[in-house]
């Protein structure tokens, strides 16, 4: 009895000498096992983020080919729009029984009847001070469609004493850009420059107390207090108790993307530039102080030229003549900065030409 109590008792001693040994067997196999499991996980991870990859991929393309396909429709109604209004106008023409040569419009006159107060006495502007456009300004294309007979000066209380109205706007067959066929040129345009706000429909008493945009002729007192806001900077507090430059400094803000967008697209490193019709000179004022430009201004108010001489320190021109428009500075420019040039000019092609 005694020798089988021992030997139970080293056999129970060899059983717990190797339990380490099974403990680690068992810990590899469970580490084997972790390590299996994982990299199945990681194969089936890979694999899905594939699909994903190749799903979003499929529907960026058909994405694609779907704004294309729209684009195409798009062009493709605008263009059938433009041959049926072609069409329908020629209809009208040949229902009606227009002449071969007069011009065609959109639709028929709709008769109505209004009471027309008495014409505001306008004077008497010479009738051969009308510029007559027989082809397009842009492109040069003679044939085009009057889509629009009159003017802005149309809503006014009352009409002029003349055909002043009637400017026949007319969309170019070549580009497609609508232009005037008949404007005013000469002392006319001057008048309608001399009225600037209420020939564009602003209000003549704010336009006059704005002194970055007053139209009008500057008096000694408007030049007195033009240049004590002058003194005053840009930079001045809207808490201050007294005028100062307010309209610069937004219009300084607004342009500084401007002045980002060309000194990143043109080495403007001491460059000369001028800037044609410019409000406050901050166009050219940011080029020149980035980049060392010599720069020069043309105004189209007296107030903006004194802004901008005064301000700036900037060589100005005269107000610019839309109509008979010339650049008063000598030698060339590397770049010359535009602003609402073609919305107003008279005579496009001489425009260009002394660029």
């Amino acid at each position: 009895m005694a020798f089988s109590r021992i030997g139970r008792l080293i056999g129970k001693l060899r059983e717990l000498l190797n339990l380490p040994r099974r403990i680690h067997d068992d810990v590899r196999r469970l580490e084997r096992a972790t390590h299996a499991d994982t990299r199945n996980i990681q194969i089936a991870l890979k694999q899905q983020t594939k699909r994903i990859e190749d799903v979003r991929s499929r529907h960026a393309k058909q994405q694609a080919e779907l704004e294309q396909e729209i684009q195409s429709v798009h062009a493709e109604l605008r263009d059938r729009l433009l041959q049926y209004h072609l069409q329908l106008g020629r209809l009208t023409s040949l229902i009606e029984g227009r002449a071969a040569g007069e011009p065609e419009a959109y639709s028929a006159s709709i008769p109505f009847s209004v009471d027309v107060p008495p014409p505001r006495a306008f004077g008497q502007p010479s009738t051969e001070e009308w510029l007559e456009l027989a082809h397009c300004p842009a492109c040069g294309t003679a044939d085009r469609t009057i889509v629009c007979k009159w003017n802005k000066s149309i809503l006014l209380d009352t009409a002029p004493p003349d055909d002043s109205t009637i400017y026949d706007y007319a969309l170019c067959h070549g580009c497609g850009i609508v232009y005037a066929t008949r404007r005013p040129v000469g002392e006319r345009h001057r008048a309608l420059m001399d009225d600037f706000p209420d020939t564009i429909g602003r209000d003549p008493a704010g336009a006059a107390a704005n002194p970055m945009l007053n139209p009008y002729p500057l008096s000694d007192s408007d030049r007195e207090r033009y240049r004590k806001m002058i003194a005053g900077g840009v930079f001045v507090s809207d808490h201050e108790k007294r005028e100062h430059l307010s309209q610069v400094y937004k219009d300084r803000l607004e342009n500084a993307a401007h002045v980002e967008i060309l000194g990143s697209q043109i080495d403007l490193t001491g460059a000369r530039v001028l800037e044609v019709r410019s409000r406050a000179g901050t166009i050219v004022e940011g080029l020149r102080r980035h980049y060392g430009a010599t720069v020069m201004a043309m105004p189209i108010f007296e107030s903006q030229q004194l802004i901008v001489r005064e301000l700036y320190g900037i060589e100005c021109s005269d107000v610019i003549d839309y109509d008979q428009f010339t650049i008063p500075f000598e030698g060339a420019f590397d770049l010359i900065v535009c602003n609402h040039m073609l919305t107003h000019v008279v005579r496009p092609d001489r425009f260009f030409s002394s660029h």
